[in-house]
């Protein structure tokens, strides 16, 4: 395996990252990281192919030599999510190549306990409507619990004592906590899912045990319309 594709429009911002591990493992060294990204909050799915061809291009290599494709599953934007994965899944198709699966909670905290190592992390992301989606890690990294969704007043409850809380939804819980007498040890609300982290990460995954698979944590907001009398109507009946 050398050369992995990670894809990433769960959140705000279209992210893709190719990542060349040279001809050893990734701690062999000489790895090579292109990355490309679209701030753009709309219009990834025009965009997307297009970052791809950028980090192939900077790159010189052709889809074919892509050896492993990575995707986040979410939670995020639920068109967003789709994104991503819809295109993670026809290139692994086309290609005959596995794709990986990773949530942007532990991508989020995976790098946030790099950086306040010693620490729990709270991955938090703003979900809107006074409600948060969020994961807490113990400072081995492990997962105390799984990844959920919460309204302000209970998101407390999902702390851990002297965490890191980032994330776009930091600075909401951190008040939230501030509220009930509780000071978090770090609040970064900067922290977001990194394609370079992804590609890095799906690297050491197993696929069968990590699959591209969406995580919705709540319903979509567009709810189909109500049928109509004398539309669509069974022309049978």
């Amino acid at each position: 395996m050398r050369y992995i594709l990670a894809l990433d429009t769960a959140g705000p911002a279209a992210g893709v990252a190719l990542l060349d591990l040279g001809t050893g493992a990734p701690a062999a060294g000489g790895e090579r990281l292109f990355v490309r990204t679209d701030p753009l909050p709309t219009g990834h799915a025009e965009r997307l192919m297009g970052l791809i061809t950028a980090v192939l291009d900077e790159a010189g290599i052709a889809p074919a030599a892509i050896d492993r494709l990575a995707v986040t599953t979410g939670p995020g934007s639920f068109t967003g999510v789709r994104i991503a994965l819809a295109t993670a899944r026809g290139l692994a198709l086309a290609l005959g190549r596995p794709a990986i699966g990773i949530g942007v909670l532990e991508l989020i905290a995976t790098a946030t306990r790099a950086a306040h190592p010693g620490l729990p992390v709270v991955a938090v992301l703003d979900a809107r409507r006074e409600a948060l989606y969020l994961q807490p890690f113990g400072a081995d990294g492990s997962a105390l619990a799984p990844p959920a969704a919460a309204d302000l007043a209970a998101a407390a409850d999902h702390v851990p004592e002297g965490a890191v809380l980032a994330g776009s939804g930091a600075a909401l819980l951190a008040a939230q906590l501030a509220a009930a007498g509780r000071v978090p040890a770090v609040v970064e609300p900067e922290r977001s899912a990194d394609p370079g982290l992804l590609a890095r990460l799906a690297a050491t995954r197993e696929p069968a045990a990590n699959p591209p698979e969406p995580l919705y944590l709540r319903a979509p907001d567009a709810r189909p319309q109500p049928r109509q009398a004398g539309l669509l109507a069974d022309p049978a009946g």
